[in-house]
């Protein structure tokens, strides 16, 4: 009679687990890094409308830091909020708004959470964009 063997043996149940292991060290950091990019497109757009909105107001020769107390809410939709703090239903999601001099504003927006955050600064000639935490790009 032919006794068979059923089942796998210690090197293959390894060999497994090795290369579900490599799978994950690929999957886990990529996942992280769409999630952060998701987060921070969630903030551009509301920075960008209100950036394009200072923007108008500069170029029609207005003092935004005089002119600007509140962004109307059609520019900040679907944010919303008062004076120049504006935020999503959810409130984890906030934008602020700060004017510096005549013609120059920053606008730096957070994530409840998130460590970082992104900052876009005109400083009269050149518009910055930075974010701090973990690595990401913005491209306008």
């Amino acid at each position: 009679m032919k006794n068979t063997k059923k089942g796998f043996t210690l090197i293959e149940i390894m060999i497994a687990t090795a290369i579900i292991g490599i799978l994950a060290a690929i999957a886990v950091p990529v996942y992280t890094g769409y999630t952060v990019k998701a987060k921070m497109s969630k903030l551009q757009v509301p920075m960008e409308a209100v950036s394009g909105y200072l923007d108008s107001l500069i170029a029609e020769g207005k003092n935004i830091k005089t002119d600007v107390t509140k962004i109307p809410a059609t520019i900040s939709k679907p944010f919303s909020g008062t004076g120049l703090t504006i935020k999503d239903d959810s409130n984890k999601y906030t934008v602020a708004i700060t004017m510096n001099t005549k013609n120059t504003y920053t606008i730096v927006g957070t994530i409840s959470d998130y460590t970082g955050s992104l900052t876009l600064k005109w400083d009269g000639t050149n518009l910055t964009k930075t974010k701090s935490g973990d690595k990401f790009s913005w491209v306008k």
